[in-house]
């Protein structure tokens, strides 16, 4: 990562990154959080930290002590920072708001439209709104449209986002505050009318979608969504940091640093690389069945993965096995070993307050 960051360095330009943490256990029983910082440009990691539960008061806040210390960290390497893209949990809106001002803080699309998407399938659930499973692509595609031709003017997002409730029930031009505007569509056919099952206004359905495409927090958000940032690579670096840590499995904190910090040169050598093609030059892809989409999807294959970064720490680590004052460099970081909020008692301490059934 000190390779990545000198580059940039010297590039004297500002940057833009994408944040992202991740939970060592699924569900809200994580005991660390790591929170990596990519830059957008190049897709390298160039901060990871690991925060272990007992440093906060809960799973939760685990997220923003290691957002926080991330980018102090980069900040200390004297980098420019133009934009930053997370999430939208309001800890994480809240710290770049008071401490980092002078930042774009950016929200990331990928998660709007992950969190819309399971809103609409959880009402297309409902008795009386199963129309609504139609539209949930359309609804979500929309979204990423509306993001990325905004001309990054956050009025113009918000009426084309919130024209969505007119072109949902058949209707495609429509008057507001008198001025007349259309859908960018175009002209449909009349079959296309006929096959179309528009919602009717009115109906539960199109009550339950304009209550949550009028959300005011999401209205509000829309404002640091002009710019049509994602965390979609971060989430396959995640990916990468389950070969070396599964979710399955439980390390101790050194353990879980070495095993995090070893994804990041196996990450950082083997992004960009090409895809792969056959010996007649045809690109080369593979057919996978999507459960989410439920359809056949072609995905891209790329060209086989490189581990130079592995023969170079071997090489150090032989180097400084031959060096008698490598230990005495060494210097480690002190945290618990125990997620216990308090040192555990003696043996005989417990063995006096234990109670038998039998």
């Amino acid at each position: 990562m000190e390779d990545v960051l000198r580059e940039m360095k010297n590039q004297c330009k500002p940057i833009t990154l994408m944040g992202d943490g991740r939970s060592d256990s699924p569900g809200f029983s994580a005991k660390y959080m790591v929170y990596s910082f990519m830059e957008e440009t190049t897709e390298k990691i160039v901060q990871v930290q690991l925060v272990q539960k007992t440093e906060c008061s809960s799973s939760v806040a685990m997220e923003k002590v290691g957002m926080e210390r991330a980018l102090d960290a980069i900040i200390a390497q004297g980098l420019s920072i133009e934009t930053v893209v997370t999430d939208r949990a309001p800890s994480i809106k809240k710290l770049m708001k008071d401490k980092y001002p002078s930042i774009n803080h950016q929200f990331d699309v990928w998660h709007v439209c992950k969190g819309l998407k399971k809103k609409l399938l959880s009402l297309g659930k409902k008795k009386g709104m199963e129309d609504l499973l139609l539209w949930t692509r359309s609804i979500t595609n929309h979204f990423w449209w509306c993001c990325q031709h905004c001309g990054q003017d956050s009025s113009v997002l918000k009426r084309r986002w919130i024209s969505l409730l007119h072109h949902i029930t058949g209707e495609h031009e429509w008057t507001v505050e008198g001025e007349t505007y259309s859908c960018s569509h175009g002209t449909l056919t009349e079959d296309q009318c006929l096959r179309t099952r528009w919602l009717q206004s009115g109906s539960p359905s199109f009550k339950a979608l304009k209550s949550l495409i009028e959300n005011k927090f999401l209205i509000r958000d829309l404002e640091q969504m002009t710019q049509l940032k994602h965390t979609g690579s971060l989430e396959v670096y995640h990916n990468v940091i389950l070969k070396f840590a599964p979710k399955r499995l439980h390390f101790t904190y050194d353990t879980m640093l070495a095993r995090t910090e070893l994804a990041v040169p196996d990450h950082n050598e083997n992004v960009g690389r090409f895809q792969a093609v056959t010996r007649e030059g045809v690109l080369r892809f593979k057919k996978i069945y999507s459960r989410t989409a439920k359809e056949w999807i072609l995905k891209s294959m790329y060209e086989k993965k490189t581990n130079h970064y592995a023969r170079e720490l071997m090489s150090r680590t032989v180097e400084n096995r031959t060096d008698i004052n490598f230990r005495s460099n060494i210097s480690r970081n002190v945290h618990p070993v125990s997620i216990a909020p308090e040192p555990a008692p003696s043996t005989e301490e417990l063995l006096s307050k234990r109670r038998s059934r039998t």
